[in-house]
């Protein structure tokens, strides 16, 4: 997850969720004059859940207890990831590239167990000088660079206080060294306002016209080492946009009342490298209306109150490899909603907390046992809480 692969500048300050990058031994082959690199991971998951969590196989948060509610078991290939770069020959000092990946969640994960279509990930061209990246399509988020190592979505990964997704943007990146071990990037981009999400029946929002507009600042100290992190690594970054939500009201004529509603965070994230075995790292954030960047457990707008839900959080995790075969993760992520903005029945807090040990047998092959344990706090509705025991094969190439 560390590995950050065919970034142009230092991997530990890419943007890029490390895990949708190929290995440097990725097979290639070459035609029409362009290098087409293949890579991906098969990832087989099984877990348990002593209650029902949403979606189940890719948890998001406890469902509120009731007499529906029930234990879950998943096995889901729909984790694995599939990728392909292609890169014509350099043109004097400006070096083109294309990539493309996916995963088999599908657009409707919550609906099909053993559905397991395409769902896009990165989609874009890039154009990248010595120290200018500029690039076009769909790719992640600048403003959460970094992801958790954990089997819940893994490769991608999801802990709540993650936030950030994949859309489309335009984006410009520059790298600037200022001594042998001190560098600095910048990132901005002009994002797709993504506005697919319902509050409810009566609620439905869209764009305003205008794009979310994203940046990051990243710092990065001593030397990098296997194309890891540096010793300490320091980011700041956040966005603004607009939504237009539709309410339903008895007293205003069809379509309803339209508002519009400012959504923004700011976020910071740090990593500290403690010799060549251990790496704690993290993000927080805090903004309002971050639905659709996995945040506020998924909250939008409160269709009671009618207000844009506020929330702030975030996620801490230590890297501990032991010799050549082992890994292990542990980590903390919370999300928390403002208990002022939200109305009865929704949720207000969410936090997992989770350990995990990856095996490599041989080469790309490798085997994980995670276990977790979540609490998701509702408004008005005890706590709902579950352990989590997952395991998985995964082989990368």
């Amino acid at each position: 997850m560390l590995r950050a692969l065919l970034v142009w500048a230092a991997p530990a300050l890419a943007a890029e969720l490390p895990a949708a990058s190929p290995p440097p031994d990725s097979p290639s082959v070459r035609a029409l004059g362009i290098r087409w690199t293949f890579f991906g991971e098969l990832v087989v998951n099984a877990d348990l859940n002593t209650a029902t969590m949403v979606v189940g196989s890719i948890p998001s948060f406890v469902q509120i207890p009731s007499a529906a509610t029930t234990a879950q078991f998943n096995v889901s290939p729909g984790n694995t990831l599939l990728g392909v770069v292609a890169a014509p020959p350099r043109m004097g000092p400006v070096q083109l590239q294309a990539k493309f990946d996916m995963d088999f969640r599908s657009n409707a994960p919550y609906l099909n167990e053993n559905a397991y279509l395409p769902l896009v990930r990165d989609l874009y061209l890039e154009a990248t000088w010595t120290r200018l990246r500029l690039l076009a399509g769909q790719a992640s988020d600048i403003i959460s660079p970094r992801a958790s190592t954990t089997l819940n979505f893994y490769p991608l990964s999801f802990i709540p206080g993650d936030i950030g997704d994949y859309r489309p943007q335009v984006r410009m990146e520059w790298y600037q060294p200022i001594t042998d071990v001190f560098a600095m990037t910048f990132q901005g981009a002009l994002a797709q306002a993504v506005q697919t999400f319902q509050i409810s029946g009566d609620v439905q929002a869209t764009q305003t016209g205008l794009p979310d507009f994203q940046a990051h600042i990243g710092l990065a100290f001593g030397p990098s080492v296997d194309e890891g992190p540096r010793i300490f690594e320091l980011g700041v970054s956040g966005y603004v946009g607009r939504r237009q939500v539709v309410l339903a009201n008895p007293g205003v004529p069809p379509p309803g009342e339209v508002r519009q509603y400012p959504t923004w965070a700011f976020v910071a994230d740090g990593s500290l490298r403690l010799g060549s075995s251990t790496l704690i790292e993290g993000e927080y954030f805090i903004g309002q209306l971050l639905g659709d960047y996995s945040g506020a457990i998924f909250q939008t707008v409160d269709p009671v109150k009618k207000v844009p839900i506020r929330a702030r959080g975030g996620w801490v995790q230590v890297t501990q490899l032991i010799g050549p075969r082992w890994a292990l993760h542990a980590g903390f992520g919370t999300d928390d909603p403002f208990d002022q903005d939200l109305a009865a029945n929704e949720r207000r807090t969410n936090t997992e907390v989770f350990g995990n040990a990856f095996f490599r047998i041989v080469g790309g092959l490798r085997v994980a046992l995670e276990l977790s344990y979540w609490a998701t706090q509702w408004v008005a509705n005890p706590t709902a809480t579950a352990f989590r025991v997952e395991t998985a094969v995964l082989f990368a190439f």
